[in-house]
This record gives structure tokens, sequence and C-alpha cells, in this order.
């Protein structure tokens, strides 16, 4: 039933350039739609997809299609609706589920791909789930039986009985398995099952060697598995079943790989139309092809370029897709060139691709130009690698892992590159770096936050502890029943409050802080509120008094107990106006920079706050001021803010912005500023604009490609650095004696001043220099057979030293040359036979010191007393020891 995949060699292929993907029978998009319609038609509801970035901390992306219903599965919360049917994004790259270095070698590995699912929460069980998968196939799909056969558990009688009894399938056609029949989510707790399989017999072995291809995997989920991976029944029985839409259309199309279906195969006629020549890589086109689905998706989701976490997977995404693209002979943006392509295929059914088709573009289009310079920093590393092991014909693996981690290069790039040499790479010992940098990445990799918690806490959900945030309105509650506790240490625990008045870490804002009064008037200070999980608030109590013990053993501090939580006022009120001030700003940026202005991330405290957001370039002062001076005029219109609740559709089609990185129930909560500002948002806010006081913007930066950072403040943190700044200016206008109006262009003045006299320095400098060149004492002498001419100068800094021994090197190339003044060193060698920064190493290393350099030049210290004889004499001595 799953042969050994096998290694699948590059080959050359020419793709028909002339084949629309309209003129397939049956198009991908048409099996998509029949697949929802069929189960609409059988009672189930059809749910939009969820982001690629799950709202679950235990994982990277969102790989399977009961992601999003996983909290059904367990009984925690109760479903809308019984009996669903999606179609979700999935993307399979970084963390335990990756099959990035797999794509382009197999028949059907991706790294982004569309998961087919129906659905039951309680509502029906094996037969109905059974019957249903069996019709599709052969009925809506038409597949023949004597091309189809099922996998059952070996232990699961019922579902055996179902597939002999009811859809009649003869004994030959039902197989029994284990391990393989028994589907969990990963090795941690969560919901699992028995599940059986459909198999499709393919006319002709795929490149993979398969003949027998997995097309649907029902599962039947019976059970949960906890933290300690103990099995135990699910109160309600459901079902939970994916089918890979490439693999069903590659079955349906009667292609051999998901690569050749309609779909992939618009989106490699696009980028053969760049490849030069009339032959192509075939690996190559399915990497770039497979690889701009997934950049696409992710970033449309709003993950954004990094050097860690979700944001480092789609950089090496985009880097592997780049270099595929360079061997095939492309030159230039490729990335921006070629999505016009999927949104000709996909858009319709993804709308956030034409959306944020602008943005994408952008991020794609930035990261290529950076991959290109990284490329040729790569190949540099590269061939200082080939270099320092070439006699043994053995790459070095760390080497490679470097260039795989740091510079995005893929692994089979450097193992062609390194065959090119006629030398090997030890992959094994490749594969264990990537182990050792995958377990620490996913250590150090934070998630939502919540993987940060104790694990007891996040277990809060199976005991049932929701709360209610009651902070909208009340700061205080003199009546807050303790839900839960969890004892982290002796001045430091976890507690859950209903109602609970305090704001958890959300949306960019940071939590709340303020205080627990006990009856007993003992006081204990909060200083963070998280959400452990959706409706759950969990609030983090410190006393540095060690206090906590004896309240938990006098039972001061008691599940059941009652206590006030009061939320420090003005903590709250400095994250209000900051958290609406970027409300504000977002709305200015979209209003003076266009649509495509996106928001990429914020930090929201008490005293200030940073907001990114997708742009390609700078932005100019005069933007700034005109966005700034905006937001200000909004702030003294004093205009009254409005909260509503509303249906997440109802609430988008009304205008109201929201963030792809965000998570959304069907309820949503709409902040406005009359027309001027709408968004989806659950954080806290002021008033009215008025209350913000005013915005200054302190600066903006890049924080990776297409993002830009704006860190500003507001109200009394602004005023405050108003009143600096008066006060360094009032400051140099006393000191330079001039009013204050005319400090700035007293600044300029002498500014220009300065820089006419450090261009005069230069130029007596280099007078000096040639002054001090032709009456310096030098003394001539040869090493290894190469004249050098060591030359002593008087009280020059080094980089006054470099260019006088620079100077001379370029007048007598033939000649290294050797500077010295007091116990600097520098020196330079211009011509190949010379090796200037080894030169001067081997020196130090001898005559004590320290320094280095390049082949050309080298520069240090050599310890005092050092003179221009000890030099000469130390390098005859080389010079005899090597005859």
């Amino acid at each position: 039933a799953r042969p050994h995949i096998k290694t699948f060699h590059p080959k050359r292929l020419h793709l028909d350039r002339s084949r629309g993907f309209s003129q397939i029978q049956k198009s991908t998009n048409q099996i998509r739609s029949e697949f929802t319609d069929y189960f609409v038609a059988n009672r189930h509801v059809h749910l939009p997809s969820s982001s690629v970035i799950p709202d679950d901390p235990t994982l990277f992306f969102t790989n399977a299609g009961m992601v999003q219903f996983k909290d059904y599965f367990l009984g925690v919360h109760i479903p809308k609706e019984r009996r669903v049917t999606t179609v979700q994004k999935c993307v399979r790259a970084g963390g335990k589920h990756n099959d990035l270095d797999n794509v382009g070698r197999t028949a059907r590995h991706h790294t982004f791909f569309e998961m087919l699912g129906n659905f039951s929460f309680g509502d029906y069980g094996k037969e109905e789930a059974i019957t249903l998968a069996w019709k599709f196939l052969r009925e809506r799909m038409e597949l023949p039986l004597e091309r189809l056969r099922v996998t059952v558990h070996e232990d699961d009688t019922e579902a055996y009985r179902i597939w002999q009894d009811v859809i009649k399938l003869p004994q030959s056609k039902i197989i029994k398995g284990k391990e393989d029949n028994y589907w969990s989510m990963g090795d941690g707790p969560g919901p699992c099952g028995p599940c059986s399989e459909i198999f499709y017999e393919q006319p002709l072995p795929d490149s993979d060697g398969e003949s027998w291809l997995e097309i649907w995997n029902l599962v039947f989920m019976d059970h949960r598995r906890d933290a300690d991976g103990n099995i135990s029944e699910l109160k309600k029985k459901c079902i939970d079943t994916g089918m890979g839409l490439e693999r069903l259309a590659s079955v349906i199309q009667e292609k051999k790989t998901n690569f050749e279906i309609d779909t992939f195969r618009h989106l490699a006629e696009a980028v053969v139309k760049m490849v030069p020549g009339t032959g192509v890589d075939e690996v190559g086109v399915k990497v770039v092809t497979d690889h701009l689905r997934a950049a696409a998706f992710l970033i449309a989701d709003g993950v954004t370029m990094s050097n860690q976490g979700r944001g480092h997977v789609l950089r090496r995404i985009v880097r592997r897709a780049s270099t595929h693209a360079y061997q095939l002979g492309i030159r230039g943006n490729f990335f921006p060139r070629i999505f016009p392509a999927l949104v000709e295929v996909m858009g319709d059914q993804y709308p956030e691709l034409k959306s944020r088709g602008n943005v994408i573009c952008d991020i794609l289009g930035q990261e290529e130009q950076l991959f290109e310079k990284s490329l040729n920093q790569g190949m540099k590393y590269f061939e200082i690698g080939a270099k320092s092991t070439e006699n043994s014909g053995k790459f070095p693996a760390d080497v490679a892992f470097k260039l795989y981690d740091t510079y995005g290069f893929p692994l089979d790039l450097t193992y062609n590159l390194a065959r090119d040499r006629d030398m090997t790479v030890d992959q094994l010992q490749v594969e264990e770096f990537m182990k050792r940098q995958q377990k620490m990445g996913l250590e150090a990799w934070k998630g939502s936050g919540n993987t940060l918690l104790p694990e007891s806490i996040r277990s809060w959900k199976n005991r049932g502890i929701f709360n209610e945030f009651s902070g909208y309105k009340n700061l205080e509650e003199n009546s807050a029943k303790i839900q839960a506790i969890h004892r982290h240490s002796d001045n430091e625990l976890w507690m859950a409050i209903h109602p609970c008045p305090f704001y958890p870490v959300s949306g960019g804002q940071v939590g709340d802080v303020g205080k627990i009064q006990l009856p007993s008037g003992t006081s204990l200070t909060v200083v963070d509120c998280v959400k452990p999980f959706p409706e759950c608030l969990a609030i983090k109590i410190q006393d540095e008094n060690s206090k906590i013990s004896f309240l938990l053993e006098s039972e001061q501090l008691k599940e059941g107990n009652f206590v006030s939580a009061i939320v420090d006022k003005q903590h709250r009120d400095g994250a209000r106006r900051n958290h609406s001030a970027t409300h504000l700003l977002h709305a200015g940026l979209r209003k003076f920079l266009g649509n495509s202005v996106q928001q990429a991330g914020s930090y929201v405290g008490p005293n200030s706050f940073r907001f990114d957001f997708t742009y390609p370039t700078a932005l100019t002062p005069v933007q700034l001021e005109t966005i700034e001076d905006w937001v200000n005029s909004i702030v003294s219109q004093r205009i009254n803010l409005t909260t509503q609740e509303m249906d997440l559709e109802k609430a988008k089609e009304s205008g109201a912005m929201s963030l792809f990185s965000e998570k959304y129930g069907d309820r949503v909560r709409v902040v406005e500023f009359a027309e001027n500002s709408r968004e989806l948002c659950g954080g806290t806010h002021v008033e009215n604009s008025g209350e913000i006081g005013n915005l200054k913007i302190l600066s903006q930066t890049s924080v990776g490609t297409g993002i830009r950072r704006i860190e500003a403040l507001t109200g009394p943190e602004a005023i405050a650095w108003f009143k600096k700044q008066a006060q360094i200016v009032e400051k140099l206008s006393r000191k330079f004696s001039v009013p204050m109006g005319n400090v700035e262009e007293t600044i300029e003045a002498l500014v220009a001043e300065k820089n006419k006299k450090i261009k005069e320095i230069e130029e007596l400098k280099k007078k000096l220099i040639s002054a001090s060149s032709s009456t310096s004492n030098f003394i001539e002498i040869s090493y290894l057979g190469i004249p050098v001419k060591l030359r002593n100068f008087d009280e020059m800094d080094l980089k006054t030293l470099r260019e006088a021994t620079e100077q001379q090197a370029n007048k007598e190339i033939d000649t290294m040359h050797v500077g010295l003044s007091g116990n600097l060193i520098c020196v330079s060698g211009k011509k190949e036979n010379m090796d200037a920064g080894k030169f001067l190493q081997k020196l130090v290393g001898e005559l004590g010191g320290r320094g280095g350099g390049k082949k050309n030049y080298g520069q240090g210290v050599v310890e005092s007393g050092v003179t221009l004889q000890h030099i000469s004499d130390w390098i005859a001595k080389q010079s005899s020891q090597s005859q």
C-alpha cells in the first residue's frame, strides 16, 4: 500500500506551450466545486478555509483540514454546525511536517496543497462517512471499481463490516493494517482514532514507482490522547476525512504526477516562457511552481520575511525557488511575472490573492533582489569551503549546512557544485546538523506565545475553565470568583478569575497590570494577563515577599474563593491611547500611500507603540509629516469612537479592515472613528480621538523585506518628548548666543565649516604622507623571493598609516610594503604572489601583537619596542629557514 519512495532523477522535457489549462475535461477548479456541492447537497455546511497560520501553539502551520476544528473534536466547544465540509489551505514546510526538500524530486510532495474534507461532530458515524466517500468517487468522479481498494485498522471490525456488507466490496479489496491505519495529530495530545484509506490503482506506476495511490483517508475520531500518551474514549464520536485536491485531480485527469494537472501545468507554462531555449529542467520548474503557491498564500495570510520562525521558512521557500529559477536561466525578478498565472487559476477561489496581490509581488520581488546578493556571498563561501578540503575530495558538511541555513542554498545545489569539482558531501552529517537546528528552532519558537505557559494552564481548557472579559466597561471587579490556580513558584502563580477586568496580550496590545485584593486585605501584584486559549484569560501574579505559599496553605487563595480585581488605570490609559493611534496611523498610511498598505504587526504599550506595515520603500520626510499631520487633525476633532458587534461577513461588507494574521469568530467587534477608520478589533480604545492628545512619529526603519516600522508616541509621552527637544534647542541657543529660531541655520553653518576643515586636513595628510615617504627611514629585504620594503612613519593613526603604505604599494607594485608607526603596523602587496594578510598574521604571531587582513592588505598592532630592525631580522630568519 505504501511503496518506498525512490529518488527522482531530473530529466529534460519540452512543455507544450500552446495547450491551456482550460482545455482539461474536468479541471481542478471543477473538482473542488463538485466536492463541496456534493456535501452541501448531503446536508453539510460549506465553511471557508482557515488561515495557514493556525490558532494552535503546537503547530507551525495549518497542515490538515481538521486543525480549525480541534476543539470540536475534543468537546471543548460546541460546534454551530454538526456537518461541515471545507477545502483547507495547508502548508507542510518547517516544523515537524516538512516536505520542503522533497519538492521537485517526487511525484506528489508539496509545500502548499489543498485538503478536501468532510466532518461530523457527533452527527453521523462510520457507515455514512464511508458511504458518502464511496458514492462521490464512484458516482460523481466515475472512478472504476476495479481500480479501487481500501484499508482498515485490524481491530476495526465495524469499518470492515461496512465495506463488506454495505458497500459490497469483496474481501480481496479490503486490507487490514495497523499503525498506518491509526491517525493522530503528531505525537502530542489531541484527538485520534482508527482510519480507513481508499486507494486507486494507476494505469502505470508514477515517477515514484507507486502503482497504488492513496487518495482519501477517512478518520473515525473515537479517542483522545493526553500529554502522557494515555488513550481514552471521546464522549462524542466524530468523523474527519481528508483528500488532497491535487492528488485527486491527477487521478481524474490521468496524470502520473500532481505537477502535470491543469493548474500546475498553467503555472509551468508561465515559467517556461521565461526560460531561454526549448528544453527545461523538470525539477526546477516543479520547485518554482510549487514554491510560488506556498509563498503567495503565506504572505496573503500575514507571514513576513524574517530570520526566525515562520518568516524564516517563507524566506527559505523563496530562496530555494530563486536558486532553481537562476539555474533554469531566468534572470531578474520572476515571481511577480508568474504571479498573474496563479491568480488566473486560483484567484476566484481565494480572493486574498487578488486583494493582496500588490503586497505579495512587492515582498517577493524585494526578497529576490536580496537573495541575488546573498547568492553571490554564498558562492564565495562555497569557494572557501571547497578550497579548504580540496585535497581530500570531501566538501565540509558544516559548510554545506551553513549554505543551506544562512544563505538559503538548496542542498542539491551544493551537492551539484561539489560534484562538479569531483568532491563528495557527507549527507548523513548534513542531516544531523539539520535535525539539531530544527530541534533548536522548535525550542526557540514561541508560536502564539502560549508555548511559554505551563502545560497545566493550557489544560484548563479540558476542565472547562472559561471566563468573561469585563474590562471594556469596568476596571474593577469586587467579587471575582477564582476558577483555577497554578502555582509556579514561591513568588509566582497563575490564576483564572470570573469575571476578569484584565485585558490579555492580544492584537499587539500588552496585557493589563494591577492587583488582586483578598478579603483579608492582602494585596498581590498582577504583572501580566494572557489568553492561553480562546475564551480564557489567565493573570500572572508575582510577589517578592513570598506570601504565595502561606496564602495557598491557609486557603486564602483557593478555587471558589472571591477576590477583588483592580486594573492599573494609568497603564491601561496609555495602552488605550496608543492602540487607537495605531488605527488612525494605519488609516493615514493607506490614505496617502495606497490601499496596498497592510498592517504586518504591532506593539502597543502604555508608553509608546510601533507599527509594522507592508511598503516597498522608505517613506520620505514629507510623507511622514503629511501622515502625522492628518492623524493629529483627527485627534483635534475629538471624534467619538463607536464600537458594535456584528457578523464577520457583515463587518467585512461594511468596509472594516481585518488583519490576515488574526483569527476571528462568527461575531466580531468593529471599532470606528466616523468615516476615518474602521477596523475589526478586540482591543481597548479611547472614547474619543481627543484623548490621544497628539501623535509624534519618532522613526521609520526597515524590519524585513517589504516591511517598514514606525515608532511613535502619544499623549503625555509625546508632550515630554517635545519638551525635551525644546530644552535642547534652548540650550543650544544660549551656547551659540543666537535666537532659538536661528539655531538650525547656525548648526548648518558650523557643519559646513567642519566639513571644509576636514577636507583641508585630508589634503594636508596626503602632503604629509608624500613628504614622510620620501624622507623616512626604510630597509629593503627579500621575503621568500619577494622584495619587501620596511618603512618607519612618525605619529600616524592607523587610517593614515594604511593610506601611506597603500600609496607606496601602488607606486612599486613588485614590492610588498610594511609601514610602522609606533606600535601600529600595516602591510600592502598588490601582486598575486603576495599575501599581505597571512604575512602580517605570522609576523605578529612571532613578534607579539595582533592583526589580520585580506590577501592584498593587513593591519594590526605589535608589542611596544618592536622596531624595523626586529621585523627585518624576523624576515631574514624566515627566508633562511625556507632554503
